[in-house]
């Protein structure tokens, strides 16, 4: 009935399966393990050796990596069941009923987001204690507020989607590296009518980047969102107000100056203020704006 979809890119998956297959066992749970490694390291492929090694268990190796929306389209290909629960390798089931909770809501018609939690106390590297930070403000979302914003609070890491929908709607495949394939995978559930319903279902997220990594991959996700933009199919995201005349393009076009300076600070202080992010990524949109401009 469910098929458990994990895309693998450079992170050891053992723990995650052990706590998937102790409450699919347990429970005589139908549901299918499908993993796939996106041309991850050698090291990589060495601690997750033993997919291979279980018959329960469909695993691919890809030779080379495909990017975030492709990998999934991949592992929907290979599923058997009606609906796929894709869970990202870097997370684990917050609820010991976590898989329970999923099968008891299924619906043809919807897809289900569980949501995300951070640890409560902050990681003692210091060089991953801003990922924490940001992760608490920005994703750590109860799930009251997600329901009454069902489509912009809307991830991929921890979501249940009916096969016949993901077929109808593959993830677009053309957004490169990171961020924003979730907006607009909900943009289109939103444009036909598919609601996302929100359940108290966490994954607690585990793999923190060092500061300048996630820096450079929330750049990557505002080039995305600006290239939607660009095709007009922007989601429904707070930054989409940047893009509209008024004070918000008039304030970035002052501030642009900051741009390196914040860029620095976001790079390397981890108790910088959050709202400063906030600014950096309008100011950042505004530049890409302007270097388009007649």
């Amino acid at each position: 009935m469910l098929s458990i979809c994990i895309p693998i890119y450079r992170y050891s998956v053992r723990p995650l399966i052990q706590a998937l297959q102790k409450e699919i066992t347990g429970f005589r749970l139908p549901c299918q393990l499908v993993c796939a490694d996106d041309g991850s390291d050698d090291d990589t492929l060495s601690r997750n050796a033993f997919l291979e090694e279980d018959p329960t268990i469909h695993y691919d190796l890809l030779p080379a990596n495909i990017g975030r929306a492709a990998i999934r389209n991949h592992l929907a290909r290979q599923s058997k069941y009606p609906f796929l629960l894709f869970m990202d390798a870097d997370v684990m089931p917050v609820h010991p009923d976590f898989i329970r909770k999923y099968l008891s809501s299924l619906d043809p018609g919807a897809l289900l987001y569980g949501g995300t939690t951070y640890f409560s106390q902050p990681p003692s590297d210091p060089a991953k204690r801003f990922h924490w930070r940001y992760g608490k403000a920005k994703e750590e979302v109860p799930v009251s507020r997600r329901n009454q914003q069902e489509y912009r609070t809307f991830k991929t890491n921890n979501f249940v989607i009916p096969k016949a929908i993901v077929e109808k709607h593959p993830l677009d495949e053309q957004l490169q590296g990171y961020g924003h394939e979730d907006s607009l995978l909900a943009r289109e559930c939103a444009l036909s009518g598919i609601p996302i319903r929100h359940l108290d279902n966490p994954v607690l997220h585990l793999g923190l980047e060092d500061q300048p990594v996630l820096l450079a991959k929330l750049e990557n996700s505002l080039d995305n969102l600006y290239e939607l933009y660009l095709r007009n199919e922007l989601p429904d995201t707070p930054l989409q107000v940047v893009f509209r005349p008024g004070p918000v393009r008039w304030l970035s076009g002052q501030l642009r100056a900051l741009l390196p300076t914040l860029h620095r600070k976001l790079a390397a202080e981890p108790d910088i203020n959050m709202a400063l992010l906030d600014l950096y990524k309008l100011l950042y949109l505004n530049r890409l704006q302007e270097k388009d401009a007649p």
